[in-house]
Order: C-alpha cells, then structure tokens, then sequence
C-alpha cells in the first residue's frame, strides 16, 4: 500500500520487484535437477558449486587432480540471463560510486519528458 502526500502535478508511480526466474536446469539427471542458482552473488555461486564439487569429490572415492577429477566444464545457457541479485544495489554503489535505485525507472525505457 502506498500513502503519500502527493505534491500537484502529474505523477507516474512504478513498481519494481524481482523474483527467481523460475528456470530449471535441463539436461540433468533427477538427482541434479532444480532451480538455477543466483550467478550474479558470488557467496551463492560458491555455496552451489562447492556442493556439486563435494558430490564428484565423494563419486570419485576422494581422488581429485592428477589421480581423480581433473577437469570440469559447467554452463547453464539453457536458463537464460538474469538480471537481479539482492546484493546489487550495494555493489553497484561501491563500484561506481552513487545509489543504483533512483535511476531504476531509466531502465523501463520510457520517456519521462514531452517534447516541443
């Protein structure tokens, strides 16, 4: 709900939200299948890969390198982009130095100005 004291003038009120794409990972085994993970926070991509590396790790009764696992490819191209992670806004402010939320309505694409 919103309450404001709305000051004269015309006014366009935008919404922004985010949500999991919905997305699963595909072509995988039953065991291997869910949601995709959140690749743009680097804690959930790790948390998520460490997991997957335990489970080859264990398959591989503990050899990895020379004598086990050497090499791993992983992509997930199937699942589309993504364009939101909760931790961008401060990312984006410590990278370029000023708050990323009063420019979000830039990115619906409208023109919030009339011409003459």
């Amino acid at each position: 709900m919103l309450k404001w004291n709305v000051p004269e003038g015309k006014w366009r009120i935008y919404r922004f939200g985010y949500s999991l794409t919905g997305k699963r990972n595909h072509p995988a085994p039953a065991e291997a299948t869910g949601l995709e993970v959140d690749k743009l926070d680097p804690e959930s991509w790790l948390s998520y890969f460490r997991t997957y590396m335990d489970m080859y790790k264990e398959a591989a009764g503990g050899f990895m390198g020379k004598r086990g696992i050497q090499y791993i490819i992983t992509d997930s191209y199937e699942a589309h982009w993504q364009t939101w992670t909760p931790s961008l806004p401060s990312f984006f402010k410590h990278k370029y130095g000023y708050d990323l939320l009063p420019w979000l309505p830039v990115l619906t694409g409208r023109n919030h100005r009339k011409h003459k």
